[in-house]
């Protein structure tokens, strides 16, 4: 089952060299992804590969969900996918930069259109079970709304997704995160990564 995220097409490159890389949003020097849009700069782990973006191109599906409901949601937000990088296909991180700016969106509007389109989602999926929860996590100086997802096989048990979802606002911006993961040690070098990436102050750009 495809993750409920992005569906991108994408090429995969090594991350081990020294040269430097130029990505869409930011550059690769030394295994270390650099942002133009945020001051942030997070380090990807040793065995895990990049996806470089020939062409992003944003699944409808979830954003249908989330806009096009009768609660009169339009203007829908522009977000860009800023670093990618996975070990197989069924552990990755992803993260994105989404600005608020002509929307009517508020931030409490939108994470609570996410969890009910994610449940929905899931839901509708035959012969499986899902898990959602929802906290509020403080990593450095920022707050993150955190949404964990756990999908499993209804008939055998058998776990098929994790989804840990983080976003925060900053002005006027969210700042995403999703750690997907089938394996609780791949989690932890991911999780290890993205919180080390926040502890440190981020700003935005004036790139949005």
């Amino acid at each position: 089952m495809k993750p409920i995220l992005l569906l991108l097409m994408f090429v995969i490159v090594g991350c081990n060299s020294n040269e430097k890389r130029i990505i869409s949003s930011g550059e690769i020097i030394d295994s270390t992804y650099y942002s133009r849009e945020l001051d942030w700069n997070i380090e990807i782990p040793e065995e895990y590969t990049v996806d470089t973006y020939e062409k992003l191109e944003k699944s409808t599906d979830l954003r249908d969900e989330i806009f096009k409901t009768p609660d009169g949601f339009k203007n829908v937000p522009t977000d860009l996918n800023l670093i990618t990088f996975r070990k197989g296909q069924d552990n990755f991180f992803s993260s994105s930069v989404t600005s608020m700016n002509n929307t009517n969106l508020t931030f409490p509007d939108l994470q609570e259109a996410i969890v009910k389109s994610i449940d929905r989602t899931y839901s509708s999926l035959e012969n499986t079970q899902h898990t959602l929860q929802t906290s509020e996590m403080k990593i450095g100086n920022l707050v993150f709304n955190k949404i964990q997802i756990e999908v499993r096989n209804a008939s055998t048990g058998e776990l098929i997704i994790n989804q840990d979802l983080y976003n925060t606002l900053i002005d006027n911006k969210v700042f995403s995160a999703s750690i997907n993961y089938n394996s609780d040690q791949e989690k932890e070098v991911m999780e290890r990564a993205f919180f080390k990436s926040v502890e440190s102050k981020i700003t935005l750009g004036n790139n949005i």
